[in-house]
């Protein structure tokens, strides 16, 4: 099915989400815990998490660990920090964000909007979360740590990391944003060709400012400031409290019903629009072609 008007785009519109608490403490365990034991296993754009990882009773199979690249560390990262907070808080975390959102490639899915996919519409993991309603996008200037970013570069390359604290214009560590930041510390996958290549830290940098190499500080210059959301795309997870999925996915049904009704007049109010809305919701999307652009070269 066809539609007139950029499905994902319009689908934005049906969606909503709260203000409220955030998750960032248990992402930031999660960094703590996943660099401890899995850094430094290689950056291959097309494989996926750095080992299996286990989701309440199920599994989430990795492609050909250790091997990952950006957008994959970052959904493994947020996976561990949801089984965290299982262990501390509540299990019942798992059935407000079923295996399905990880594993399926739908337009409803974590899966095809954190990676991206095809259709999706997505624009980075703050996209994303916002959209599935367990989260919201914010602006560079309101991040803190624990929150995601995903960056393009003058080079036309890109990445998706999760955001660890502004870098002032002398390269200093900084918790608080003001005219003289020039960049900022974030954790992923990256460093093709580097002996620290896979999940990692790196030091990223506005263009052109770009500072003298540090061994303890690898740098990612060339990164592009920009207020649109479609080329720094910074976002937040809240307290998942507060997450409701099945809401989001409802109102996704809800925005697809209004544009095959829409575009489709003559089935408008008819039992078959319920079917063609799951048949919609049930396609997969496939990978998207932007994922080479996430190749995993940075300047250190």
């Amino acid at each position: 099915m066809k539609f007139a008007c950029p499905l994902a785009v319009a689908l934005l519109f049906f969606c909503s989400v709260s203000r409220a608490d955030d998750f960032n403490p248990y992402i930031i365990r999660a960094i703590t815990e996943v660099m401890e034991k899995r850094s430094g296993g290689g950056y291959d754009i097309n494989k996926a998490f750095t080992r299996n990882l286990s989701y309440n009773q199920d599994l989430i199979k990795a492609s050909a660990p250790p091997a990952t690249m950006c957008v994959a560390a970052v959904a493994e990262t947020i996976i561990e920090a949801i089984n965290l907070y299982a262990k501390d808080q509540d299990d019942q975390i798992y059935s407000k964000l079923p295996v399905k959102a990880w594993t399926s490639g739908n337009i409803s899915s974590l899966r095809a909007n954190i990676f991206m996919y095809d259709g999706a519409g997505s624009k980075g993991t703050g996209y994303a979360v916002e959209r599935l309603g367990l989260g919201r996008q914010l602006p560079f200037e309101q991040l803190k740590k624990g929150d995601f970013i995903n960056l393009n570069r003058t080079s036309g390359t890109g990445h998706a990391v999760i955001f660890l604290g502004y870098l002032d214009n002398m390269s200093k560590e900084t918790d608080v944003y003001s005219d003289n930041v020039a960049g900022f510390k974030y954790f992923s996958a990256q460093g093709k060709g580097k002996p620290d290549a896979g999940l990692a830290y790196r030091y990223a940098y506005f263009s052109p400012f770009c500072p003298q190499p540090t061994p303890s500080a690898p740098r990612d210059c060339g990164v592009i400031r920009s207020k649109n959301g479609a080329i720094l795309n910074g976002g937040r997870i809240h307290d998942p409290a507060t997450w409701d999925y099945a809401s989001a996915v409802a109102q996704i049904k809800a925005g697809l019903r209004t544009l095959i009704e829409q575009e489709h007049p003559e089935v408008r109010g008819l039992p078959v629009v319920d079917s063609m809305v799951e048949e919609e919701l049930s396609k997969e999307l496939a990978p998207s072609t932007f994922i080479n652009k996430l190749d995993g070269v940075t300047t250190d």
